[in-house]
């Protein structure tokens, strides 16, 4: 394919791409130069909402007369960045896209992309914001990211600091020899993120596979994958691991093959209470969150031991809740299944389950009743449904009286009828 060839099914792309945005009109060739082999785009943009664009090519003058928004720019240089064409020639070429605009009677002339082609297969893009500052470099092999020397995707802080480096491998993240596909660095060039891909998926066999860092290196937070899932063998240590500037766990929690599970008793296979799946801790030491899962689902170690708990600030009770394979299980002592407080004391929330039914009671600070709903388990379905056969499966109570306002009657999830009360 010649230059020229490489260079019209390269337009043929830019029109499908317009068509599909009904943005194109047509590409007119007015004139032709003489000179060496060249590569120039340039765009202009016409009342600050219209763009001309201008291409030259060995010597060929070419323009499209009209793109009716700079959000079609916006998308011309990110198809430009994304679909580059090869020339054949074996020296290296330039493209360069640039935008002319005007602001108080002075014209300006910024650069958005150079595109360098060093070969047919290799290819180099640079792209630059409105003042003129490197936002990022790419490699491309075949229009695909691939370097096979370093990073194929660079991004830049306005300061001139690298921000962020990717490896890629015939465009997936990946990188060999247990070295990190993803590097992010704060302003001043501080590590602040690793992260290690195989073939495109989160994956490391010995070490942390995700590694957040503070600004003075010390780390942040550790997780562990393999195959793109949250993985590791409990008795090593949490697949998720938090920690303060000191050093010390804030949070730690427990994944195999993507599921978060914990410690299990070999006895009752039950999970075990000291070795919970999950616990938060506040940067002081004190307990947030704790809970228990098995295979993916709350599960408790023992009915005096909610499946999960939450505090607020201050060790106030939060959330609890009582499980079994998900499923919120009847309380023996007639104590809810499930309650939700408010942050200054007293229940807001509270489930009871009985017979396959919650009895769902929700509460205002003066402890007034606001509602009151029934969901009944039906053995063909996993979820609950608005269901009481005794009485209304919805009550709404005035919440400065407490008085009831209404009573809806309701069957397998459907409504069957409403009652109204006189204030």
């Amino acid at each position: 394919m010649s230059n020229l060839d490489a260079i019209n099914t390269f337009w043929e792309g830019l029109k499908e791409f317009f068509i599909v945005n009904n943005k194109l009109k047509h590409i007119k060739q007015i004139n032709t130069f003489n000179g060496k082999d060249s590569y120039f785009i340039n765009i202009s943009l016409v009342n600050n909402h219209c763009i001309k664009f201008n291409f030259i090519s060995n010597g060929t003058f070419y323009y499209l007369p009209y793109i009716d928004t700079i959000e079609t720019y916006k998308q011309m240089a990110f198809f430009l960045d994304g679909y580059i064409f090869l020339p054949t020639s074996k020296e290296t070429t330039q493209i360069s896209v640039s935008a002319k605009y005007r602001e108080k009677n002075s014209i300006y002339t910024v650069c958005f992309l150079e595109i360098y082609h060093y070969n047919e297969v290799f290819s180099k893009v640079s792209v630059y914001s409105e003042n003129m500052h490197l936002e990022c470099i790419k490699y491309l092999k075949n229009n695909k990211l691939h370097n096979d020397d370093g990073p194929a995707h660079l991004d830049y802080w306005e300061n001139g600091v690298c921000s962020t480096m990717l490896y890629y491998a015939n465009n997936v993240l990946h990188r060999n020899d247990d070295e990190p596909a993803v590097m992010e660095y704060d302003y001043l060039g501080n590590i602040r993120k690793l992260e290690y891909h195989k073939n495109g998926k989160l994956h490391r066999e010995n070490g942390a596979c995700i590694t957040e860092f503070y600004s003075d290196g010390s780390v942040e937070k550790e997780e562990f994958y393999t195959n793109n899932k949250l993985d590791r063998d409990s008795d090593v240590g949490p697949a998720v691991e938090r920690y303060n500037r000191k050093g010390d766990t804030i949070e730690r929690s427990f994944f195999r093959n993507g599921e978060r599970t914990c410690k299990v008793d070999e006895n009752n296979k039950k999970p075990i209470k000291e070795k919970p799946t999950q616990e938060v801790f506040t940067h002081k030491g004190d307990l947030l969150i704790r809970n228990y899962f098995l295979n993916d689902l709350e599960h408790c170690p023992d009915e005096d031991t909610p499946s999960s708990i939450e505090y607020h600030p201050h060790k106030i009770i939060k959330y609890t809740s009582y499980c079994i394979e998900g499923r919120l299980i009847e309380k023996k002592d007639g104590k809810p299944s499930c309650q939700r407080f408010f942050r200054g004391g007293g229940t807001y929330h509270e489930i009871f389950v009985k017979n396959n039914t919650e009895h769902q009671i929700f509460y205002n600070q003066k402890g007034l009743k606001l509602s009151e709903e029934f969901k009944t388990y039906f053995s063909f379905k996993n979820f609950p449904e608005r269901h009481n056969d005794n009485g209304p499966a919805i009550i709404k109570y005035d919440p400065i009286t407490g008085k009831k306002k209404t009573e809806e009657c309701w069957k397998h999830g459907k409504k069957i009828s409403v009652q109204k009360f006189i204030k």
